[in-house]
């Protein structure tokens, strides 16, 4: 398992934890980097919210790219949520 460097790729932003280089993240997993081969998940329950990269076909895991578990899931928060991530 590669040796990854969770804080730099995972910066927090007040309540927001989230990505902030896909490609490095991806390489550090030993993963190549085909945004057709990927899809983006947003996923919320009444206290939080996460986003998640699935990979088509359920060849590769999946890879939480950012949660807040104190965010619900209105049309703010999912634009703050991908400007955090640049998606």
């Amino acid at each position: 398992m590669p040796n990854i460097t969770v804080i730099f790729f995972f910066p927090k932003d007040g309540e927001l934890v989230y990505f902030n280089d896909l490609e490095g993240l991806l390489q550090e997993l030993e993963c190549t980097h085909n945004p057709e081969e990927w899809r983006l998940c947003i996923d919320s329950s009444k206290f939080s919210l996460k986003m998640v990269l699935l990979n088509n076909g359920n060849i590769r895991p999946s890879i939480p790219i950012a949660q807040s578990v104190h965010m619900n899931i209105i049309y703010k928060n999912i634009g703050l949520l991908l400007k955090a991530v640049s998606y």
